[in-house]
């Protein structure tokens, strides 16, 4: 009798430790739930986690993955959303006044999709961020009415980067092959550079010193300010400028009494100013 007592007292023991265990890690797992800032995010964790609510405002954005298409606007909140593809985990982390996020980095990157995650950054105002420093491998960046007062920049191996109603200071752009599309903006101190690109700047203000370095450029200017200066050399140069025919030159300038002016040099330049 003594022998079966001990079994069962056994029994009972075992089976309160294992539902003690099981308590423990269910509520790690659920304070993991609740504040999933800071934490890996994969693809099988986005439907539980569609987005990070960032309770807190950041005023810099310090952003490097490899292949996502990002977006960078305006809403009702501060709020990160990630859609991750691939297996190589995005972090997001908030570090005093940054919002940093990265991709861990992994061996066999061949096999991953383009374009595998996608990342979209929302703050409650046009004047919430102070600048950005965003760097891809391949993908599209999309800004949508941000105002940035400090030096920023955005690069991009292969892919779209687009702006729309953006007024930003002292703003650089880079990338190997692509487009940029720039639309009703105001843009001080403009640096960009590519090896072959297709750009197209309309109803924007280019302010400052603004420049373009390219081997293969096609750009189209159309409403800029009228007081912008140009000054292009290129070994072919073809295009027009404001229905003036500038084919076969390797330089072409047009000077203003403006301390606004855009220089660009480059190779291969096919430009359309009206």
């Amino acid at each position: 009798m003594k022998k079966y007592f001990w079994t069962i007292l056994s029994v009972i023991l075992i089976g309160i430790m294992a539902v003690g265990i099981a308590g423990f890690t269910n509520q790690k797992h659920l304070k993991a739930e609740q504040s999933p800032l800071g934490q890996r995010l994969t693809k099988k964790q986005f439907q539980k986690y569609p987005a990070y609510q960032v309770g807190q405002k950041f005023k810099f954005i310090n952003l490097s993955v490899d292949q996502a298409d990002i977006t960078v606007q305006t809403g009702d909140k501060y709020q990160v959303q990630v859609q991750n593809n691939a297996s190589k985990p995005i972090v997001v982390k908030k570090y005093q006044q940054n919002l940093v996020i990265r991709q861990w980095t992994q061996h066999h990157a061949h096999s991953i999709p383009a374009h595998s995650a996608r990342i979209v950054i929302t703050v409650p105002n046009k004047a919430a961020l102070k600048a950005v420093k965003l760097t891809l491998d391949s993908g599209n960046l999309v800004f949508k009415n941000l105002q940035l007062t400090q030096s920023s920049y955005a690069a991009t191996d292969s892919g779209h980067i687009a702006m729309q109603n953006c007024d930003l200071q002292k703003i650089r752009l880079a990338f190997d092959t692509g487009k940029v599309t720039l639309d009703k903006c105001k843009l001080r101190h403009l640096t960009m550079a590519c090896d072959e690109g297709d750009v197209k700047i309309k109803q924007s203000q280019l302010l400052g010193k603004s420049r373009i370095v390219s081997d293969d450029l096609q750009l189209s200017l159309q409403d800029v300010n009228k007081d912008l200066s140009y000054h292009f050399i290129g070994s072919d140069i073809s295009g027009s400028y404001y229905g003036k025919d500038i084919d076969g030159d390797k330089h072409f300038s047009h000077y203003k009494n403006s301390k606004n002016s855009l220089h660009i040099v480059g190779d291969d330049l096919h430009l359309t100013v009206k």
